[in-house]
């Protein structure tokens, strides 16, 4: 695995938006490294990288979530490149936004930003508990593109689910208790119960990140595929689905479920 920005010196120093389309599940993957001077690190990134077409080529970005857990500092290192082993990435043309998704509301993140050298955008400032409040966090960023390219910058959208296992781990890591002990997401009642269901016949389902039409798209579930649902907000369902022996979570409309 390649480190990036702070990495590179040893360190781990993510709405809407055209040409890309609707972001889907990313497969974070979590780690853990050393570093000489931070001491042992957590980190996730998402193993399935967001590819962005411009003409006939692409910029291929990811994302770093990272934790020091001596001194409890979490980061989120964006990165973009034209291809995914270049080495150099292509810089912001203007910081970044992260957008938080919480109990039917959206809130921007603040934290520090950097730039390093090799062009990567570094959110610091943040905490596991901030981050564990949110549904999912929408990413935003414009991205200079190299001369002579069709365009002098593209807008590169995605979004991340803090509540994943892979990234809770990180924030476990950073903020003490789990995302299980703490749910990120509005909880459900303490009766509710997991219900079989499926998804309507007609068309594809979106699954949500949040109980919001405004919340990312985390994926999509063909038509009459079975799943547990759990009451959420309003006629929002939380539900889990396993379409191709993958684990899915997230939130589905109360009209695009039939329960048996």
């Amino acid at each position: 695995m390649k480190f990036r920005g702070l990495a590179l010196a040893g360190c781990i120093a993510l709405l809407p938006a055209l040409p890309q389309a609707a972001p889907l599940a990313l497969g974070w993957v979590a780690e853990d490294a050393t570093h000489p001077t931070l001491g042992p690190l957590r980190f996730a990134f998402n193993g399935t990288m967001v590819v962005t077409p411009v003409g006939n080529a692409n910029v291929y970005s990811r994302a770093y979530v990272s934790c020091a857990r001596n001194s409890r500092k979490l980061t989120i290192e964006l990165t973009s490149t034209v291809s995914p082993d270049k080495a150099d990435g292509l810089r912001p043309r203007s910081m970044p936004t992260l957008m938080c998704t919480k109990a039917g509301r959206q809130e921007t993140l603040v934290p520090r930003w950097e730039v390093s050298q090799n062009g990567d955008a570094l959110a610091r400032d943040l905490t596991a508990s901030s981050l564990r409040e949110c549904t999912s966090i929408d990413v935003a960023q414009e991205i200079e593109l190299p001369q002579g390219w069709a365009r002098e910058s593209v807008p590169v959208t995605f979004a991340i689910a803090p509540s994943g296992r892979e990234l809770a781990s990180v924030l476990a890591a950073c903020g003490g208790a789990s995302v299980a002990a703490a749910p990120s997401s509005p909880a459900p009642s303490s009766d509710a119960t997991w219900t079989p269901a499926r998804v309507v016949s007609t068309g594809k389902t979106n699954v949500r990140a949040g109980p919001s039409t405004q919340s990312a798209l985390v994926t999509q579930l063909h038509p009459g595929m079975t799943l547990q649902a759990q009451k959420a907000d309003g006629d929002w369902w939380r539900i889990r689905s396993s379409p191709g022996g993958k684990l899915v979570e997230g939130y589905i409309r109360e009209d695009r479920l039939v329960f048996k």
